[in-house]
């Protein structure tokens, strides 16, 4: 029965990674990664009290082999090192070559991130650009250092330290579309906060210039129903759609969909509701922040001049320029 109890656990733990790796999910590597070290783990300790018999050996190779993948993919990808000089520190990410893109793709993707980020004017919102250097043929974007991260699972102080976040990330979007730059991949993972809790976006991989969207670009989750029917959509709006989803996660919930598509139940019964019970838990008092963001029909949808207009927006003051360090951020 353990047996039984441990197998099925482990499937269940490797059928998660796989869901959160195909649809482009946060935690999808890392959950792969710890469940093949654990099944390493527990091989060699069938082993080393059963001796080295074929099923335990067997758990112990694959359970190695499979953790040495992942963790040569987890570096690809999540490869970022601290530079520091002098007084001064600097992120520096190594930009990696994603499988079966051509050497040529490659470097064309690398050069547009690059170049859009470099292109930008500074906003006390967004990463600052650094510099960028191409070492044996591997390119590194060096950006300004940010400590700090943000999840679902992290609590916020308050409420009004909440909106304060999302005022600046409201800032940062509406100051890239002023820029005619579509992010294309908003979510909390792409928000980190400097050591005085200034909120700054970062990652500009999936970002274009204008808001003729193309193509599925962002995690599955976060994306607006339009995104997903492979059709050309308004990229500026599809971005206040993402915007709305962080919203709610940054008050602790999820949206009860996992995806804005048809089949998901969840999104289907919100498509007829519109309701804001139906979009998350304890929403009542956010309704006329959440539901302008989260309208099924981009024509519909607040635009992010009128977002940051909308009073409760308005009201959190202690978020413009030049105020940005809160006296709550420490509070209970």
């Amino acid at each position: 029965m353990p047996s039984l109890i441990a197998g099925v656990s482990m499937s269940a733990l490797y059928f998660t990674a796989g869901y959160l790796l195909k649809n482009n999910m946060e935690y999808g590597i890392h959950t792969a990664l710890a469940t093949s070290a654990v099944l390493c783990g527990a091989g060699i300790s069938r082993s080393l009290k059963a001796g080295f018999k074929p099923v335990p050996a067997s758990l112990t190779v694959l359970g190695a082999v499979s953790s040495a993948y992942y963790a040569y993919k987890y570096t690809q990808f999540y490869m970022v090192y601290l530079y520091v000089h002098k007084d001064d520190k600097f992120a520096v990410k190594k930009i990696a070559r994603r499988e079966r893109e051509s050497k040529k793709e490659y470097l064309d993707r690398v050069s547009k991130e690059v170049h859009l980020h470099r292109s930008l004017p500074k906003h006390h919102n967004l990463v600052d650009y650094v510099d960028f250097f191409v070492t044996r043929g591997k390119p590194y974007y060096v950006m300004e250092y940010l400590p700090g991260g943000l999840s679902i699972s992290q609590k916020v102080p308050n409420v009004e330290y909440q909106l304060c976040l999302f005022k600046q990330l409201a800032m940062a979007v509406l100051y890239l579309q002023e820029q005619n730059v579509s992010h294309r991949d908003l979510k909390l993972a792409n928000c980190r906060l400097t050591s005085e809790g200034v909120l700054k976006l970062i990652d500009f991989g999936s970002s274009i210039h204008g808001n003729e969207g193309v193509g599925v670009a962002g995690s599955k989750g976060m994306v607006a129903p339009e995104v997903l029917r492979d059709i050309r959509y308004d990229s500026f709006k599809s971005d206040v759609w993402s915007l709305g989803v962080v919203f709610v996660e940054l008050l602790g919930h999820r949206t009860r969909w996992k995806e804005a598509v048809w089949y998901d139940k969840a999104f289907e019964l919100y498509s007829r509701s519109q309701s804001v019970d139906d979009v998350s838990d304890d929403l009542a008092n956010f309704q006329h922040i959440v539901l302008p963001m989260l309208k099924i029909d981009p024509l519909r949808r607040i635009t992010m001049s009128e977002l940051v207009k909308l009073p409760a927006i308005v009201e959190v003051d202690q978020c413009r320029p030049g105020n940005i360090i809160h006296s709550h951020l420490s509070g209970p």
